[in-house]
């Protein structure tokens, strides 16, 4: 009888940036090998959660390839595409570089229409019967997805999962303050879960994974020191989001060494994880988050797949993985 070393996914959110992620699972499964490996999780935040559902949604039916068909059409559909599309698209990268070098008027995101958040309600509820999903994920065996948001009110975070995953959980975990309305979710009012613990990690270790690959779109590092207010808030972002995932991963590793020393008992409820990171390598700026340009788009989506290939190449030689 074939053991599958049991797989969980973590995913960032980032805005266009994880066109990244997308590549990443697309690359992932098409070098993936069902004699070796089966994913029994995914988990993220923000744009990351979209990705995860995607896949999640393919994987529930048994149809992998399903998933990465849904991955490639989703982000074909969110592409500014057309004149339309590509003007609205470059006028909003403008007016995004402009106010980060001269002052502007904020404007609030309760001032307008949700026009983009109806948007992707039509695009989410295309792509995913969610009521099918949350059916098909009842069934022993099913891998798990968990989507993180933040509570507005109550000022904490929140991850929805098995009946909790609508489309109203995907929206809320997408819901940037600055640019987007609060979405009501099971009775409480959401933002973006990019803010913190993105993406969650933890809750992955109640699927007893052997692995969790974590596809990380924000660079911890960065070259140059950040000036406007734009660039000063999104570093803080990045730095809280690269720092929560330190400090989620930091957690397995104490476990996986008191379980090493013995101080934790191998017949309990705790079990050796490797975690693995496959990391964007480029610093992006704020104002690349809301590029839906298909260029841009295509560029990610393909380092995405050069980075999956190469994690999954150095995995199989037993090489170090986190490229």
């Amino acid at each position: 009888m074939t053991t599958h070393r049991r797989i969980a996914i973590a995913c960032q959110g980032g805005g266009s940036h994880t066109a990244f992620s997308a590549g990443v699972l697309e690359g992932l499964l098409s070098h993936w090998d069902d004699d070796q490996d089966k994913i029994v999780a995914l988990s993220g935040s923000s744009g990351g959660a979209l990705c995860s559902l995607l896949l999640w949604d393919g994987l529930l039916r048994d149809q992998p390839k399903r998933g990465i068909e849904q991955l490639h059409a989703f982000w074909t559909d969110v592409t500014a595409y057309g004149p339309f599309q590509s003007l609205m698209n470059d006028w909003l990268q403008v007016v995004l570089r402009v106010r980060s070098v001269l002052p502007l008027p904020d404007v609030s995101p309760y001032a307008f229409p949700p026009w983009w958040q109806g948007h992707l309600r039509k695009l989410l509820e295309k792509h995913v019967d969610f009521a099918k999903a949350r059916e098909l994920a009842q069934r022993e065996g099913s891998p798990s997805l968990r989507v993180g948001a933040i509570d507005v009110l109550g000022g904490t975070y929140r991850v929805f999962q098995g009946e909790e995953i609508t489309v109203e959980a995907l929206l809320a975990s997408t819901a940037i303050p600055e640019v987007f309305p609060v979405v009501r979710a099971n009775g409480r009012l959401y933002w973006d879960g990019l803010y913190e613990r993105n993406p969650p990690i933890r809750e992955l270790t109640d699927d007893r994974p052997d692995e969790i690959w974590v596809v990380q779109v924000r660079a911890p590092k960065v070259e140059h020191f950040p000036r406007s207010v734009d660039a000063i808030a999104d570093r803080r972002n990045q730095i809280s989001g690269c720092l929560s995932i330190d400090r989620e991963i930091e957690m397995i590793e104490k476990i996986n060494q008191l379980l090493d020393e013995g101080a934790l008992s191998p017949a309990g409820p705790y079990r050796p994880i490797t975690v693995h990171r496959i990391t964007l390598d480029r610093n992006l700026d704020y104002v690349s988050m809301f590029d839906r340009g298909p260029r841009f788009v295509r560029h990610l989506m393909e380092m995405g797949r050069e980075h999956a290939a190469s994690f999954m190449n150095a995995r199989r030689v037993g090489e170090t993985t986190n490229v």
